[in-house]
């Protein structure tokens, strides 16, 4: 839930600068693609499950 939360606010976000700043500065910024914002949240979040699986592991065995 909070990811899609993130999401949304993202995409509001970047809206709102790319309009902005195309306007002011005659620049239009460059955002990385969904497809890889994506993929890098999926891979923090099972880096954070397997350190947290990890950190189980060894309190149990202790």
């Amino acid at each position: 839930m909070a990811v899609i939360l993130l999401g949304v606010v993202f995409a509001m976000v970047r809206v709102q600068y790319e309009v902005s700043l195309g306007a002011v500065l005659g620049l239009h910024p460059v955002f990385l693609p969904w497809t890889v914002l994506a993929s890098l949240v999926l891979g923090g979040s099972m880096l954070g499950a397997l350190g947290s699986a990890a950190a189980l592991r060894r309190g149990l065995q202790s």
